[in-house]
């Protein structure tokens, strides 16, 4: 199959949720950094395991490509045991293929050491039964001292992540010969002080003006690339719809605080009728779409099926994932990879 698109995903529940109720899922190759459950009485650790078995619903035939979060705040202890580079890096390696029967079309990506050469190298050995892996560094760095330790890259794809710097990729690293390679960005702001405006999100065209000859696109789904929770008093409903195409992707958002006299549902709806009086917005017309269908419901019918700030995330980061990936497959000249 070809992939066109390759988002970033944290496996916490609202980007999880944006991408299992896309319409289509032909064409995209997410790339999943893994994270610690859902902390409860019976679950006080937050399990990795319990969130593998999460996954199995919406990744069990699919190919995916699993990393693991360093962010401190989505982390325990598991997850930084399998960062450990003893032994070439024998608790991930072990883990990964402890699933690898659940998961038939997992690929492992390479944890990295620069100063563990010979670990990293006993890793990609004992990894060798998948028959693809992924390799995750840096892109605004010179890196070509740590590529030139990876051997046999005709079975790895190369992930540049530039994070939140979106032009800063260093185009002077040895690129050549991996199976495939992505470019990782993502424009999307922290905050948002204005209470209404327009995102112009930019590591689409600078991907498609430098890279697309050479690389695949991949960013961080209309998100920004590293976790950021607002305190709960601060926190005002708000809705963002992406719009994307051939020469723009933006996001209208508007907020509207809540009051004495505005519950948090007559907030969403303000904000989706207010939305919905954009021209270019009503132009979307993508009915099928999971994210849309609930924003049109809350405009036109006054209709609120969630109130929480994570789930107007999965819709804003389904609705761009959905029209991000037919961009990118209709596009032509720009790079697929093929597994």
């Amino acid at each position: 199959m070809k992939y066109f698109y390759f988002p970033a995903l944290k496996t916490r529940s609202s980007e999880l949720k944006a991408f299992s109720k896309l319409e289509n899922k032909n064409g995209i190759l997410p790339i999943l950094a893994l994270t610690k459950s859902r902390i409860s009485k019976n679950n006080p650790i937050g399990s990795i395991d319990k969130k593998m078995n999460e996954l199995k619903e919406d990744f069990k035939n699919i190919h995916f490509i699993l990393d693991v979060s360093t962010e401190e705040s989505l982390i325990n202890s598991e997850i930084g045991d399998l960062l450990v580079s003893d032994d070439g890096f024998k608790n991930w390696v072990e883990f990964i293929k402890k699933y690898k029967r659940d998961f038939k079309n997992l690929i492992p990506c390479i944890h990295f050491s620069p100063d563990s050469s010979v670990d990293v190298k006993k890793q990609i050995l004992n990894l060798d039964e998948f028959e693809i892996l992924a390799l995750r560094l840096p892109g605004d760095e010179d890196l070509n001292e740590y590529l030139n330790i990876i051997d046999n890259r005709e079975k790895i794809i190369l992930i540049l992540d530039c994070l939140d710097k979106y032009n800063e990729l260093n185009l002077s690293n040895d690129i050549n010969n991996f199976k495939g390679l992505i470019y990782l960005a993502s424009n999307f702001p922290k905050t948002l002080a204005e209470n209404e405006g327009v995102i112009e999100l930019k590591e689409q065209e600078y991907y498609l003006k430098n890279l697309s000859s050479k690389y695949c696109y991949g960013d961080y789904g209309c998100a920004y690339p590293v976790r950021y929770d607002m305190i709960a008093r601060s926190w005002i409903p708000r809705i963002d719809i992406p719009v994307i195409n051939n020469d723009e992707a933006v996001v209208y958002y508007k907020k509207n605080r809540t009051d004495e006299n505005t519950s948090t549902e007559e907030a969403y709806i303000k904000i989706a009728q207010k939305l919905w009086e954009n021209e270019i917005i009503r132009r979307l017309n993508i009915v099928d779409n999971w994210g849309y269908k609930f924003f049109m419901d809350a405009a036109k019918y006054g209709t609120i099926f969630g109130k929480s700030p994570s789930f107007w995330i999965s819709v804003r980061m389904n609705i761009y994932m959905s029209l991000t990936l037919n961009k990118m497959k209709n596009l032509v000249g720009a790079k697929s990879l093929e597994i």
